[in-house]
Parts: structure tokens; sequence; C-alpha cells
């Protein structure tokens, strides 16, 4: 009798890991998670312990593995991580120095170098991510030119996904997402960018193979699999960006779908099916998970932050034990306020601002604030705020088909009724998804529905089907989803849209005026 097989899926995020045991015809068997931390140093730096991922990794895939049922073998594992993180390391893939995260800020004074060592938009053009102080490619000139010693004695130049693969296999081997968005690949020929490698002086040697989101990377090193209690013919596949393993997982696979994906930083994609390249545009775009299709986002930096910001700084407290307001009493708290037409206004810029287009050095703001405002009115100005900027910022998206509309609600409800194919829900992924008042926020800015996945992880569920993939087990993408239970929740505008859209249009002129200050 043939064993049931089953896929793990990790998620390797920025600020906790989580994990699942998935079955071949899509049951979630088991689940769990790991937190670690973050280091802010001096001068904007963001740093984190690289070893924490592969604790993580060990201790999420042991526990899963010890929970698979019997007559189940676990075939394949992959990854869905956090972007634009750098780990040194030595040859054996033991880090030399903290991992430095995309939220990192250090490497702004060192754009000049790469500005003026290669064309005007060069960057963008090639690997699909506008130059960013916190990524890759500066954060490894920065290390050049202010500590040589440690850039010398460094044999690879990681990320998280090669980094783990490197300790589960011994091959360093990273995505095409992934890569891009390290700004090191040129995403086009799926290949390094020699241009780049040079302006850096560094060989591909020094780099991860480049191995396509679903292929395989290796089969686990002995010791390794005996250690994570998993079989020594498990393979390890190769995963993707979280925002695109989130994208497979929740169900835009196909052309025009769109998806907002909410945690750390809200992120906005919309798939398609031809690249258009052009430097004025303000969205990064990416290979998909999915083989021969392309993503392009545009990301709110301060989405969830604005969030866990407005709760700690002022802070809000439960009265009851002095801890902070648990988030879906805070939430309940909200709703009440939402009837008040005379609400302060947040523009949840504490990071950088992406649109319009214009405005990066936008900076977060509360507007037509009166003394008679307490703390769960700013809250509440944060969760709408944050709103309307995702939806003002979707408008750079303008020009979806009404067919492809359709062809997402079918995909997402199984329905292809006229009803259904009126508006076609965006899907919303991720923390912010599990508040009834932020989502229902969203679907009023928007004036369309919203989708939410019966499942949140997911970033897990999109690693999960690219193992299964890999494995031989799924034909393809549309194959590995028809698996899942595709159970969604549509969030409606409700009877405050009309509100809600009045107080965008102020909120659009609010932002318009400040951006002059």
């Amino acid at each position: 009798m043939e064993s049931l097989p089953l896929f793990i899926g990790l998620d390797i995020g920025t600020s906790r890991a989580k994990a699942i045991l998935l079955s071949r015809d899509g049951q979630i068997i088991a689940r769990t998670s790991y937190n670690y931390t973050s280091l802010v140093t001096p001068a904007g730096g963001k740093e984190q312990d690289g070893r924490e991922w592969w604790t993580a990794t060990v201790e999420m895939v042991r526990e899963l593995a010890d929970r698979a049922p019997a007559g189940s073998v676990i075939r394949a594992l992959s990854f869905s991580t956090q972007g634009g993180s750098l780990v040194l390391t030595d040859r054996q893939g033991d880090p030399l120095a903290p991992a430095i995260i995309w939220q990192d800020q250090r490497g702004e004074p060192y754009e000049s170098i790469v500005t003026g060592g290669l064309p005007d938009d060069y960057i963008y053009r090639q690997t699909g991510w506008p130059l960013s102080k916190g990524l890759n490619l500066l954060q490894m000139l920065r290390l050049r030119e202010t500590k040589p010693e440690l850039f010398r004695r460094a044999h690879y130049f990681l990320s998280v996904p090669d980094f783990l693969a490197l300790k589960l296999t011994g091959r360093p081997a990273v995505d095409c997402s992934n890569a891009g968005i390290n700004q090191l690949l040129d995403v086009h020929a799926q290949d390094w960018d020699d241009n780049i490698l040079g302006l850096l002086g560094i060989g591909r040697g020094s780099l991860a193979d480049v191995a396509a989101s679903g292929e395989v990377v290796g089969q686990l090193l002995p010791e390794v699999a005996r250690d994570l209690h998993l079989p020594e013919q498990t393979l390890l596949v190769s995963g993707g960006h979280d925002q695109y393993c989130a994208a497979l997982g929740a169900g835009a696979i196909h052309d025009r779908d769109r998806l907002i994906g909410t945690g750390t930083a809200w992120v906005l994609m919309e798939i398609s099916r031809r690249l258009q390249v052009d430097p004025a545009d303000c969205k990064a775009f990416s290979r998909h998970t999915v083989k021969g299709l392309w993503g392009k986002l545009i990301s709110l930096e301060s989405g969830g932050a604005s969030l866990e910001w407005i709760r700690t700084a002022l802070p809000i407290l439960d009265d009851r034990n002095q801890a902070l307001l648990p988030l879906a009493e805070l939430d309940s708290r909200i709703r009440q306020r939402l009837d008040n037409t005379d609400r302060p206004f947040f523009h949840p810029y504490l990071g950088s601002c992406s649109y319009p287009a214009g405005s990066p050095a936008a900076k977060a703001s509360f507007t037509l604030l009166s003394a008679h405002h307490d703390r769960i009115d700013m809250a509440a100005a944060v969760l709408e705020g944050v709103a309307m900027q995702a939806s003002w910022t979707f408008e750079a998206f303008a020009g979806t088909d009404s067919a492809a509309a359709g062809l997402q609600a079918e995909a997402l409800t199984g329905s292809s009724s006229p009803a259904v194919l009126k508006a076609a829900p965006v899907i919303m992924t991720g923390g912010a998804s599990a508040s009834p008042v932020w989502r229902q926020l969203l679907a009023n800015c928007l004036n369309r529905p919203v989708a939410i996945p019966a499942d949140p992880e997911v970033g897990c569920l999109g690693a999960a089907m690219l193992a299964g993939l890999g494995a031989g087990c799924y034909l393809d993408s549309d194959d590995a989803y028809s698996r899942l239970e595709k159970t969604v929740t549509i969030i409606e505008p409700d009877r405050q849209a009309g509100l809600t859209q009045e107080r965008l249009a102020i909120f659009k002129r609010l932002q318009q005026a400040l951006a002059h200050f």
C-alpha cells in the first residue's frame, strides 16, 4: 500500500516563523510556529541572528515530523521567506556576523557608488526593484567600505532561502523572486548580473545557485535528515519570496489576479502574463512562483507596523491588568467609533511612501485631531488610514478587464454567475485579515468585495504546494490549488461605504497638501 505523501511548507518571516504539514489532497495535518527577535542598532540598523532562522527550521520540522500520521511519508519541504535580508557565511554556512534585514536603513550613503557606476534605472530594469537602502546590494557595498575584513572573509553572501538550503543540503540555492529583491539577479535571464557583480567586486562563486520555484534543490544531507526526524530521501524544493508564496497559496495564480498581503508591511500585488518595464512605474516586479507569470507589487511599508506603533507608543492598555489591550478588544472598541463623522485622519508613512509617485519623503501625521479625541479615536484613524492608503495605491493598477476579473471570482468562489462576475474580490491575506474592522474598512475604501481565504497561513500553503510540485505529486500550480479547501469569506462594502468614500477624498486632499511640507 502506497504511503500518503506529505509536504512541509515553512514561512520564515520578519518577526516569526510558521510551518504546516500538508497532505497531497490539500488537508493541513498540523501546524506550528516559532518567534524570534530583531536587534535595532545605531544609525538605522536592523539585524537578526541568522542562526535563529536555522533553529526555527529545526524545531518546527521536528515537531511536524513527529506529528505525521501513521502510513504517511514526508516527501519534500520548501520555504516562503522574507526577502532582501543578507547574511555573510563561511564555506560551511555558519554566519560570520548578524544578518542584516530588509528594514535596515544604513545602505543609503552608498547609492552614489551604484548610480555612478551603472546606467540610470539599471538596477530596476534588471532586478525588478528600485535601488533600495535596505536590500542586499547596498548593504554589501556598505560592508565592503566599512568592514573590509569581514567582506573579505565571507565565502558566501546569502539571504534566508539560500542560507537554509546550504544548511539542509550542502548546496546554497535561491529562487528568482528572492534573488531579484536582493538586487543582484537579472530576472529576465534568471541569472546573476555580471555588471552588478563587477561593481561589488565579487564572483559567482560567492553567491548561491539560482533554482526556479518548484525545482528540486537536492536531498537533505543524511545527518540533517536524521536530526530533523525525516527520511533521508526527503527533498528540498526551491520556494519563493513570502508575497509570491502567499499569492500561490491564496489562489492568485492567473493573469490580472490581485492580492493585498498584510504583515509588518502591506504589499499590493497584481499578477500578469506579460511584463512591461517602465522606470517611471512605482511598482516592483518579479517572476511569480507560478511558471510563466510575473507579479508587480507596491509596498506600504508601515501597514501592520502602524498598528504596533500606536499600540505601544501611546500605549493602549487594558484597565484590568495594565497590559496592552488585546487586539480583539481594540477592534471592538474601534468599531463603536466608526459612525463618528469628525474622526481624525492618520497618514501612515512611518517609513517611506511608494505612492503617489513623487512623494517618497512623506511623513506620518495625524490631521483634524481635536481635544475630545482619545487613544481609541487615534487607533481607529490608524486602521482607516492604512486601508485608505492601500486603496489609493491600488489606483496604480487601474485597468483590470472584466473577463480577467471574472476568472478570479470564479477561481475563488467556484461560481461564474453574473452576480459574482460583476465585482471580483481583491484577495486579502495576513494578520490584518483576521480583524473584522480592518477588512471591512478595506472593502469600504476599495468600494469592492474583499476575499479572505479560509486558512490564514497562505505563505506556508504556497511553500507546501511548491514542495509537492517538486516531488512530482502535482501536475502544476492549478492542480495543486485545486486540491485545497477553497472556502473564502467575502466582505462586501457595507452601509458606511459612502461615508468612507467621502473621507477617502478628504484624506487624499490632506495628504496632497502635506506633501508641500
